[in-house]
């Protein structure tokens, strides 16, 4: 292995190891300032080595040139993203030096940033040795080496002050982190070193990734950050399987080849090196020529997930937008693995235009529109202005004005763009970043199962899109091949995922078991017989061809390792997704919620029915009369109808919650809805000496919904700040003030209460489930079926508490477009 391919290696190392890293802070984070900022600042890191590696990849003046000065832009910002994670790690970024520090370090970043391309930063590149070019460094480019260097001094001096001042866990996390970066910097700073004609250690390169390791380890042992990770005893597992397996074929090729050395003149690390390289190569060949077929199956696939999709919830908007966004992936997919396959030049035209931008114009628009039904916003003027930007972008398709198609090695054809054609790529990537963007923030937002639905939306779409936005890669003039293209399918499996385990879009489907393990034996069969493909190349690289003996011997080894790994599987398949038992926390959360709203009517129907019976007792014993008695008796079974009606309605109302196919929403008053649920809480209300101020019109605009439903939102709200006013001194005020209000296409709804407020500490915590201020009166499922019942409304709840001042809670629901009639 030769220096150069050293340098590559180390940089792809970097580069997936920050990345993965990245994103696992960014997702495990919480939404915390600290997490974000240092996912930004480990991406600028992972950003900078992949742009290194494609510059020591680069065999061409002008590419060499180009990647050296673009992964600057990356580069300028590591002392500052670096910085600002410091600061907070220690607790000082509030601290007026360090908030001038920031910025001072930022305000470096930008211009270094802005005069990357410029001559006098970067002069030329030229032949280096270990090298095919290095950078020649311009007038400006040693003020950026000193920033660089005193920034990251300055910035390890506030580690080891920070380090020395802390106390136990916070000492063993800044411990670690100034270890790691100390090691990771020795190794980034080395590349400073042929600039001034000193030879880069090929090892110090790989101090980079170890520092990830490091950092990893601190996160899972030390909670740097405050991440909690449990590490499941089946993901080490397999990560220990994987490693074994990797050893163990690796051992077995190698010593195959060796056992071949005697035959050869070459010597055994040359061999080794042949047999590692011969192996790439074929799975690059495969690769590449299996491209066509690829995307054509992604394109079945996409179309299989939303006929899927629009079957189990044609009704619903989120659903029939899914489909849509799986066929223009499909119809991109299709057109391109037949555009690249094409044999004329009039043939790869039709179906660029007609399928593959006939299907890709729409994909970031539609996706938005999906997005905005999960994240629950109103984004109309965002949406019209994409949709017409899709519209231009289509017509220019159409039109032959966007692109046209030429030879391009190793396809028959792909892409010419025209001038304007960088309009459609600058509107795919702001939509797509767009939407990724609202989904970020709405995840961080969510709780429960609409946080896990969108964290598997947004990480397998955003792979997806990556993936496909390396088609642009050829178009553009850049030599990389679409590998990314191969990862578009990973959005197929989270999405399915989330539906089958999370329930995403309403659809709860029940997996066979029969029918998962065939495909889970599929699928491995394809690897098994791929992999033996694979080895027996290898085992058979000398002889140019795969013999009999390199195929028994790799069949032999794959043999001995498919039945446990189909055994591990089979059982992760079972524990996570088969539903033929009811989930025990999904019955308990179905359970509490279904006695929290039984519990009531039963609770009232008891002291009726008791008195009912004391006064039949004292009419048998004529302690009473027949007039007497006979009024209230006819009173309280009168009251009992009702609670038991009452009761039967709430039973139903939970029925339709649970049913995702349940009978469709309704045109609904809600005038009528509230004043219903006022009336089923007079009795509390009186009870209690609580007034209640009703301030709502009879001509708001009608919603959608079940009213049953909406009643128990509103009927616990009412009763919630009826029992929190009846713990307060008799002479204080008990109001209660019940209001709705329209603004744009949304009702909000307000229910305000005079009561003694709700501690911050519980108010963060007031939707979760089995959470209850009432102690063991309380089943502490009450708010949280309301947020439950809301959003699958297409509303939002929120609550604002004061000590001592009272509490509203905020409700805003869609209505029809419409006025009631």
């Amino acid at each position: 292995m030769n220096v150069y391919s050293s340098y590559q290696i180390a940089a792809l190392l970097t580069f997936l190891s920050t990345g993965l890293l990245a994103l696992f802070v960014l997702v495990k984070g919480g939404g915390r300032v600290v997490t974000r900022i240092f996912g930004i600042y480990t991406l600028a890191i992972s950003g900078w080595s992949f742009c290194w590696y494609r510059f020591v990849l680069c065999d061409t003046y002008a590419g060499c040139l180009f990647w050296c000065r673009f992964l600057h832009y990356p580069a300028s910002f590591i002392p500052a993203t670096f910085l600002h994670f410091v600061q907070h790690l220690l607790g000082i970024n509030k601290e007026r030096k360090q908030i001038l520090l920031r910025r001072s370090f930022y305000g470096l970043g930008i211009f270094f940033s802005s005069v990357a391309f410029a001559p006098g930063f970067i002069k030329t590149v030229a032949p280096t040795p270990g090298f095919v070019y290095y950078l020649v460094a311009g007038p400006y480019y040693v003020t950026f080496f000193a920033y660089f260097v005193v920034a990251v001094t300055t910035i390890h001096t506030l580690l080891f002050l920070g380090y020395k001042g802390a106390n136990g866990f916070k000492k063993t996390q800044i411990g670690y982190v100034f270890a790691a970066y100390v090691l990771a910097y020795t190794g980034g700073i080395a590349t400073f070193l042929p600039v001034i004609n000193l030879t880069l250690p090929s090892f110090a390169l790989y101090l980079i990734p170890l520092c990830q390791i490091i950092v990893a380890y601190t996160i899972l042992a030390h909670h740097l950050m405050d991440i909690g990770v449990v590490i499941r005893k089946t993901v080490i597992y397999s990560l220990v399987s994987a490693g074994l397996v990797s050893a163990y074929v690796g051992s077995i090729t190698l010593f195959s080849r060796l056992l071949e050395v005697r035959s050869s003149s070459a010597p055994p690390l040359t061999a080794l090196k042949e047999t590692v390289g011969a192996g790439f190569q074929w799975m690059k060949a495969v690769a590449q020529t299996s491209f066509s077929s690829s995307c054509i199956a992604i394109a079945l696939l996409s179309i299989g997930l939303g006929v899927f999709v629009w079957y189990q919830g044609r009704h619903k908007p989120a659903n029939r937008l899914w489909c849509f966004m799986c066929f223009s992936v499909a119809m991109w997919s299709f057109g391109l693995g037949m555009m690249v396959r094409s044999h004329t030049s009039a043939e790869a035209l039709f179906w660029q235009t007609c399928f593959l931008y006939g299907g890709a114009c729409l994909i970031p628009t539609v996706f938005l529109h999906f997005v905005s039904f999960v994240a629950n916003q109103s984004l109309r003027k965002t949406l019209i202005a994409a949709y017409a930007a899709s519209g231009a972008e289509f017509l220019l398709n159409v039109s032959g004005h966007l692109a046209t198609v030429g030879p391009r090695p190793p396809f028959n054809f792909y892409t010419v763009s025209y001038p304007i054609y960088f309009s459609y790529f600058v509107f795919f990537m702001v939509v797509a970043t767009y939407a990724h963007i609202i989904l970020a923030k709405t995840f961080f937002s969510a709780e429960g199962q609409l946080k896990e639905q969108i964290r598997y939306i947004c990480v397998g779409t955003f792979i997806g899109f990556c993936g496909g936005a390396t088609t642009f890669l050829y178009v553009f003039g850049i030599d990389i091949f679409p590998y990314g293209t191969y990862a578009v399918p990973v959005y197929i499996v989270t999405v399915s995922y989330a539906i089958f385990k999370h329930r995403l879009m309403d659809i709860n489907v029940v997996i066979r078991r029969t029918l998962l393990y065939s495909a889970v034996s599929a699928v491995l069969a394809c690897v098994y017989v791929s992999t033996i493909m694979l080895l027996a190349y290898v085992f058979g690289v000398h002889k140019s061809s795969i013999s009999p003996l390199s195929s028994a011997m790799a069949a032999v080894i794959i043999t001995l390792l498919f039945n446990p790994v189909r055994v591990r599987i089979q059982r992760f398949v079972d524990r996570h997704f088969m539903r033929e038992a009811l989930d025990q926390a999904l019955l308990r959360e179905a359970t509490s919620g279904f006695v929290h709203e039984i519990k009531r009517p039963l609770a009232n129907i008891s002291l009726p029915a008791e008195l009912s019976l004391m006064d039949l007792r004292d009419l048998k014993s004529k302690r009473r009369a027949l007039k007497d008695v006979l009024p209230k008796l006819e009173e309280r079974l009168q009251y009992i109808l009702n609670q038991t009606a009452d009761a039967g309605n709430k039973i139903e109302a939970i029925r339709e919650f649970s049913n995702s196919n349940g009978k469709p929403p309704e045109d609904l008053e809600l005038a009528q809805i509230v004043r219903k649920s006022v009336s089923a809480e007079e009795l509390l209300l009186r009870r209690h000496q609580i007034e209640l101020k009703l301030d709502i019109t009879d001509d708001l605009p009608l919603i959608k919904g079940h009213p049953k439903q909406l009643e128990i939102v509103i009927s616990n709200l009412i009763k919630n700040a009826a029992e929190a006013m009846a713990q307060m001194d008799h002479g204080s005020e008990r109001k209660i003030w019940l209001s709705a209000s329209v603004a744009a296409d949304k009702i909000t709804i307000q229910v305000k209460d005079s009561g003694p407020g709700i501690k911050p500490e519980a108010r963060l915590r007031l939707f979760e489930p089995y959470f209850t201020t009432k102690g063991a009166h309380g089943t502490g499922m009450g708010l949280y079926l309301c947020r439950q019942i809301v959003q699958a409304h297409g509303g939002t709840i929120s609550v604002d508490s004061l000590n001592d001042r009272g509490t509203t809670f905020t409700l805003t629901l869609s209505h029809s477009n419409g006025s009631k009639i």
